[in-house]
């Protein structure tokens, strides 16, 4: 008697198909592989088959723990992002940059960054601060600064596009 334990309302045919798994395409086996081919585990259901207690006391309680989220029985977990309170993203231009619309076109590939950020942290923009800095070697002043605010929160940033185009 099988001991495979599925969520409700799957069909005998998935059943039958997660029980014949070969016994390498569960990852947390890897390292057990030589022993349970030895012990005749060669699919999960041979694994599902042995006692619970036994499995854990001698491969360990992940192995289970990995069965029983690959079966469904048990829920995955997952760590949330979190994502930092403040972004600060920097890109190097392919070549030197002598006015605006080349600049601007490093500033869309930050924009679609801080979109994306925004989007994430599910808030708005209320002002953006971009900062360039200019090769060294030239007779200009090594950085330069563009400050844009906002009245309201913004996510969707082809206005804050526009306002820096200008």
């Amino acid at each position: 008697m099988a001991r495979l334990r599925m969520k409700a309302g799957q069909d005998a045919g998935q059943r039958q198909r997660v029980a014949e798994m070969p016994m390498h395409s569960l990852s947390a086996a890897r390292p057990h592989l030589g022993v349970l081919e030895r012990i005749g585990c060669r699919t999960w259901d041979d694994l599902l088959r042995l006692p619970r207690d036994g499995v854990a006391r001698r491969f360990g309680a992940e192995l289970l723990q990995a069965l029983d989220r690959a079966c469904g029985t048990v829920a995955d977990e997952y760590e949330w992002q979190v994502l930092p309170e403040h972004l600060e993203e920097k890109i190097e231009l392919d070549a030197l940059v002598t006015h605006a619309p080349a600049l601007m076109a490093g500033a869309l590939r930050l924009l679609a960054r801080l979109q994306a950020w925004l989007l994430g942290r599910q808030s708005g923009l209320n002002a953006l601060r971009l900062t360039w800095h200019l090769d060294k070697r030239r007779d200009v002043p090594p950085t330069g600064e563009l400050e844009v605010r906002t009245a309201q929160p913004a996510q969707d940033l082809r206005h804050v596009a526009r306002l820096l185009a200008e």
